[in-house]
């Protein structure tokens, strides 16, 4: 044994005995011989880990990384990276407008000064989006913030997550937090006026110092910009920082973003960028690199601790080091190979490495001929030098080289981040993976005979009898380099138990939506890693994850137990037994169980009404952390408007676990992601796919047995959706549809909102000026044969896959005697062109969902159409980073840009979007569905249990319901109109909006409604409205809850569309401080002095309508009258003042400079609420003093701000002093006094 092996045998022993006390832990088993791993039990307040630091560890004390996250280029998580890298895609792209107009800047011959001479990099989706609420931010500030510290703390909370820490279980721990980043480019003085808060917050060392304040946490907190190597500092600052006992955990971090074009114009102007979109690491043609983007965290502990705790454990840093070249370069930026070589060494001799074990190196591979040669030199000698002194033989190429940076780019101080889990994934797939387009190598390389050798393909890794070991290289142009050496970890198999017993399953998040999402999340998981056990997922669950309000508790046996409830559960199928659904502070709905069952029953029950549970340990009694799905934040877009133009809205799919940690399928692809999939199973449950049919043939099959259920006589029936106002109790829309005789109220009333939303969508239309008119999917003829009807100078042609639907409408047309002004024809509308090319008007009422080849439907449209011809649509879009698509049942839903990009390309205009999704999903919301379609055909069955579905798509923001207003302009630029399309796509109108719209015209073209049809749906009723009537007789609960509506859009500036879509205000991002401002509102409108509270109390529309109806009638009847006395409710009217102003006009001048700073509307901020309960800080309190001292020249203390602690106070400590306002302009008063603090 030589002196090396002996001191590592020595140093082993040092860091087994390193904890008095404590039993020695067998790495190979880190459960064998310490019965004490059972349970970790939840943390709670007074349960936290103790604020000492960790005793001192040995110099090289192994450490273990056990949680990571991070958002890379065109990845939304590091999962999403790994599956890249099995594909081997390519993360590169042209640089997005959404950072910069990159034209402006560009000069590709490099010839242009202050030009940039490329247009490539690496990018990351989705910037602007962050959770403010969840991080306890005020929006203001959150725009303000530098999105690398938005998105590094929601990779941060990812990571404690991901490694199965609750967050708040960490509290007032020393866990060490280490940033390595370079500059903000968000916000750059002096374009902008900088106010304190903004300046502070963004100050280089907030990037960490925000982490630990948020976290609460004790130990180092520390900012190093070390240029391109600082990511891989920071992780050797944090490996020094557990082995020295400063910090008991640490969090390393990196983020980098391109924000701005002087970072390309500088790079062009020194040469280092590739000229093409390829870079050529280390081979003849190297020109540069591309610059890249990077946003990621991992969890480090000592691994010794980590084995102890039952972590789970990525792979081990085995030693780090770092060191600066000095001179003997060409320049201070020029790499030193005699100091990197020095570097690798240090690193490997203290780490006691034997060089033969050495499988793989992850090179900077800058793709400049000068630094690859030097590092390329450097790994050669330090192996060669390590060999020698080893006395052991290296044979040729038995090291392979490979670098990341033409798969993504150079991601800068977030590089390393990239190399590390490029290693992680070596480890996990046996693979090295290939230098991505390297085909031969820089004849100045020296590659012959060298104990390293780049990999030009993908090489098998297999496992060896000693843990795989890997080098990782990072250099920064200042002169800092660092190394790091990572040994894969082999935790020992998880045992199978022997007797599986029940185990609880908590999920809990903000909002039941979000807590919905989780559970789906999960379920993924399972299913791609089968071999989790039970007990594991539950123990995980428990001690990993903060309680929140939404909870979730599930009683299962096995892993198959519990997939079967969560499936029934996201179905939307009664509660399971063994399920347990509440929200802290209120009663569970579920009954308890029988005794028979067991104690779990009251665990689960009583944490699901948010109680304070000491759990019982696991079934198997050993149990370990996992890496589970983490948590799906709320992603808002927060960008500041004087910044380059914002990146894109944030779609709705993203509430859903924007870390991405478990995709259903391949990431990283613009038309496929977890969100699509998932979506997909729900819309298609049990749907028993025939995939051996051909495109449409399930559509026919159902408008077949539609059209052998109707009538040969024509009466007026719709095949759409309609809109409910609201969610209305014991309605079933399969039972009435499927029993419409039965239920001839009921179907009264969905005809006639079927009319009402045709109405809305045609009211805008001249009938007059039509001609011919052309239904793209006419059913079986309703709209084609009413048009003819109505109006005898219009000529309508429809177009129906369905031959029984085409020859059940071509009687219907022969009945009404219009054979000679309309037709139908048995054609597919992508396939077959229409029979004319001078439509005026094409209509499409839900067709094209159903439609696979869109481009063939709209090229169709567009050459049959008029210039200026109008196009009317009712269809869904996805909101998802993928369209929908399930050729089982034929379901074919864009996205939002692929609408955008297929109406653009055949110059269609979108003229106006309305949005009736919330009142789609109130008439699909269908609890009973499954019991009314038990006896129908599977296709039936299929198609109508999607529909009922879409309602839980639509509740969680996946699916939209739109009606379009369409105008062909041939004319039209594509690439201009696609933008336009898409401004419109992301701002449609609330549905009631276009409804009042619509009655306040009075004249309405078509349909017409019948009026025994309106008798039929409300028998109280027996005239038809007047366009300035709702159209229901209005209750005091309506005429209510629109005056609330009102008084939350006036307040909030939220739409009632958006109230009723939410299933609590919280949902919405209500905080405290905005209770205050509606409580405030609401007392003004109806003369009361109710408590904030009862927002809080009565968290949605509905149920704050129904209190207050209560109380106003009991208390205050004549404010009930009062509001009889007004106008007739409408479902958004006209937006007034919800509360008056202030009394005085000091207040007024408070109010306004308050505004002016906070950016709270005047008009609705409390002029009584306490400055503290409006999440008003210290910060705040500077730059608002500061206004008002500016404002009345004063030089009063900030102290005055929490000394008066409110708009009322702080006026009449002015007017004490003598301050008074006459008007909007300052009186001015000779003698004022000057304070001073």
């Amino acid at each position: 044994m030589n002196t090396q092996e002996i001191l590592k045998q020595i140093e082993k022993r040092i860091a087994e005995l390193s904890k008095p006390g404590e039993v020695a832990v067998d790495r190979a088993n880190p459960l064998a011989g310490n019965p004490a791993i059972t349970e970790i039990p939840q943390p709670k307040a007074c349960d936290r880990p103790a604020t000492e630091t960790a005793a001192p560890l040995p110099p090289v004390a192994p450490i273990a990384i056990i949680g990571l996250s991070g958002y890379l280029p065109k990845c939304q998580s590091v999962r999403d990276f790994w599956q890249a890298l099995d594909n081997d895609e390519s993360l590169l792209e042209e640089i997005p407008k959404t950072r910069f107009d990159w034209e402006k800047h560009y000069d590709p011959s490099g010839a242009q000064a202050m030009k940039s001479y490329t247009k490539w990099g690496g990018f990351i989706p989705q910037i602007s989006g962050f959770d403010a609420g969840f991080f306890q931010m005020l929006p203001k500030d959150a725009k303000l913030l530098d999105p690398r510290q938005r998105l590094l703390l929601m990779s941060v909370y990812h990571t404690l997550e991901d490694a199965g820490y609750a967050p708040e279980s960490l509290r007032k721990t020393h866990t060490g937090v280490f940033v390595g980043a370079e500059e903000n480019e968000y916000v750059k003085p002096p374009q902008w006026d900088i106010t304190q808060s903004q300046g502070i917050g963004n100050a280089p060392s907030m990037i960490a110092n925000q982490i630990s304040y948020f976290f609460d946490w004790r130990g180092p907190s520390e900012y190093l910009n070390a240029m391109c190597s600082g990511g891989a500092v920071a992780i050797h600052r944090a490996v020094a920082s557990l082995r020295a006992g400063e910090s008991s955990q640490a969090i390393v971090g990196t983020a980098n973003l391109l924000l701005r074009p002087e970072t390309f114009i500088a790079l062009s102007a020194m040469g280092q960028m590739s000229r093409t979109e390829a870079v050529n690491s280390f081979g003849p043609d190297a020109n540069g690199y591309l610059p890249a983007e990077g946003v990621a965290s991992i969890l480090l502990k000592p691994l010794a601790q980590a084995e102890a705790d039952g972590d789970a454990i990525y792979a081990v840093l085995k030693n780090t080091a770092v060191n600066f070249n000095g001179q003997g370069g060409m320049s201070i930026a020029a790499p030193n190979v005699a100091s990197h070589t020095d570097l690798i060494l240090q690193c490997y001799r203290e780490a006691g490495l034997n060089p033969c074990e050495l499988g793989y190196i992850e090179a900077q591979g800058m793709a400049n001929p000068i630094t690859d040669i030097a590092e390329w030199r450097a790994f050669n000698r330090a192996l060669q030098i390590l060999a020698q002194e080893s006395g052991v033989v290296l044979s040729d190429g038995g090291c392979k080289v490979s670098t990341l940076k033409p798969t993504s780019g150079h991601m800068q101080s977030a590089s390393a981040f990239g190399a590390l889990f490029k290693i992680l994934r070596s480890f996990q797939t046996d693979t090295i993976y290939r230098i991505r387009g390297f085909r031969q190598a820089n004849p100045d390389l020296e590659t012959e005979r060298q104990p390293c050798r780049l990999a030009a393909s993908n090489q098998h890794w297999p496992p060896q009898s000693w843990p795989r070991l890997a080098g990782l290289h990072s250099y920064g142009s200042g002169g800092s380099n660092a190394h790091l050496l990572i040994e894969e970890y082999r935790p020992q198999p998880m045992p199978a138990p022997v007797c599986e017993k029940p185990e609880i399953l908590v999920f809990s998040a903000q909002t039941p939506t979000q807590c919905r999402t989780q559970i789906a999340h999960l379920l993924a998981a399972l299913r791609q890693n089968p071999a989790y056990p039970l007990a594991s997922v539950a123990h995980t669950l428990r001690v990993g994850r903060d309680a929140m309000e939404a909870r979730v508790a599930f009683i299962a046996q096995t892993r198959d137990e519990w997939i079967r409830q969560a499936e029934a559960y996201l179905d939307g199928q009664p509660v399971p037994r063994g399920v347990f659904a509440g929200e802290s502070g209120k009663d569970s709905p579920c009954p308890l169980p029988a005794a028979a069952d067991g104690d779990l029953h009251a665990f689960a029950q009583d944490w699901a009404k948010g109680r304070c549970v000491a759990w019982p340990p696991t079934s198997t009694g050993k149990a370990v952390r996992l890496h589970l799905p983490t948590y799906p934040f709320e992603l808002k877009e927060y960008w500041l408007d004087k910044a380059q133009a914002a990146p894109p809205a944030v779609q709705r799919a993203s509430l859903s676990d924007p870390a991405g940690m478990f995709p259903v399928h391949g990431p990283c692809q613009e038309e496929s992601h977890q969100e699509t999939n998932f979506i997909s199973e729900n819309l298609t449950m049990n749907a028993n796919p025939d995939t051996s049919r051909s495109a449409g043939e399930k559509a026919v099959e159902l408008f077949t047995y539609c059209a052998a259920t109707s009538d040969q006589d024509f009466y007026e029936d719709y095949l759409t959706f309609c809109p409910f106002p609201e969610r209305t109790p014991g309605f079933s829309m399969t039972r009435v549809f499927l029993n419409p005789k039965q239920y001839r109220k009921e179907m009264a009333l969905i005809q006639r909102k079927q009319i009402e939303m045709r109405q809305v969508l045609f009211f805008k239309e001249d009938f007059t000026q039509i001609r011919h008119l052309l239904d793209i999917g006419c059913g079986h003829g309703t709209d084609v044969i009413q048009i003819a009807h109505y109006y005898p100078h219009i000529c309508t042609d429809g177009f129906t896959i369905t031959k029984a639907q085409a020859d059940l409408g071509s009687h219907r047309i022969a009945q009404k005697g219009l054979s000679d002004r309309a037709r139908i024809f048995n054609h597919d509308s992508s396939k077959v062109a229409f029979p004319r090319q001078d439509y005026d008007v094409v209509i499409g009422l839900e067709v094209s969902c159903l439609v696979a080849d869109k481009d063939g439907l709209f090229k169709n449209i567009e050459s049959s159409l008029k210039n200026h011809g109008r196009v009317l649509l009712m269809d869904f879009i996805a909101n998802l980073h993928g369209a929908i698509e399930d050729p089982s049942i034929d379901i074919y839903i864009p996205t939002q840009e692929q609408w955008a990009r297929n109406l653009a390309k055949h110059h269609l205009v979108l003229d106006e979007l309305i949005d009736v999704s919330p009142q789609i999903a109130n008439f699909q919301h269908d609890p009973e569905h499954e019991e009314n379609l038990k006896d129908c055909p599977q296709v039936v069955r299929d198609s109508w249990r999607n529909y009922a579905n879409n309602a839980v798509a639509i509740d969680r923001g996946w699916l939209s319901y739109m009606l379009f207003r369409l105008r062909k302009d041939q004319y039209s630029d594509v690439a201009e109109l696609e933008k336009y399309n898409m401004g419109k796509l992301r701002t449609p109108k609330p549905y009631p909006l276009a409804l009042q719209e619509m009655l306040a015209v009075g004249h309405v073209p078509y349909p017409i409604l019948d009026e025994s049809l309106l008798a039929d749906a409300y028998p109280d009723e027996r005239r038809r409205p007047q366009p300035s009537e709702n159209i229901e007789n209005p209750s005091d609960f309506a005429r209510l809850k629109d005056k609330l509506a009102e008084l939350f859009e006036t307040t909030l500036s939220l739409p009632k569309a958006a109230l009723d879509r939410a299933e609590t205000f919280k949902h919405l991002g209500i905080t405290s401080i905005n209770s205050v401002e509606l409580l405030q509102a609401i007392n003004g409108e109806f003369e009361l002095k109710l408590p904030t509270s009862l927002i809080f109390e009565h968290n949605t529309l509905d149920a704050l309508t129904g209190y207050l109806e209560i109380y106003l009638g009991k208390h205050h009847p004549q404010q009930l009258d009062k509001l009889r006395n007004s106008a007739a409710p409408s479902s958004i009217q006209q937006p007034t003042t919800g509360m008056s102003m202030p009394p005085n006009p000091l207040k007024t001048k408070l109010l306004e400079l308050f505004s002016n700073t906070l950016g709270i509307q005047s008009g609705n901020f409390p002029t009584s609420g306490k400055f503290n309960a409006l999440g008003i800080s210290s910060i705040h309190s500077v730059e608002l003093m500061q206004a008002i001292n500016t404002e009345f020249r004063l030089t009063l203390p900030t102290s005055v701000i929490f000394e008066c602690n409110s708009v009322d106070a702080l006026a009449d400590h002015l007017k004490a002093l003598g301050i008074t306002v006459a008007g909007d302009a300052q009186k001015k008063n000779p003698a004022r006094p000057q304070l001073t603090g």
